[in-house]
């Protein structure tokens, strides 16, 4: 999915846009780009995260997850790290996983 930079819309697929800029004449240079449907505005890359269903702009996902969740579950693996594992335990899961 897709958001519009400018009136802030949701939509699915880009519009394709033909403008003529360049020399006028007989055979003005075509500039073909894409852009929302609606304004025809800039755009970016949305996805829901799958955990919080919230919106968010793809750039700032990681590995689909938005940055709030994954605070979130970070947080919940340190408590249950610390409840479940000796402190020799947790120095080894986090030189294998490099936290």
């Amino acid at each position: 999915m897709f958001q519009c930079e400018d009136c802030g819309r949701v939509f699915r697929r880009l519009k394709r846009y033909r403008e003529n800029r360049g020399p006028t004449g007989e055979n003005p240079l075509p500039e073909i780009y894409w852009a929302c449907p609606f304004c025809g505005g800039a755009w970016f890359k949305v996805a829901d995260c799958p955990v919080c269903g919230e919106r968010w702009p793809e750039e700032q996902l990681t590995e689909g997850i938005c940055p709030d969740c994954g605070g979130m579950i970070l947080r919940q693996l340190a408590e249950l790290a610390d409840k479940e594992f000796s402190r020799e335990e947790r120095r080894y899961i986090r030189e294998m996983i490099q936290i």
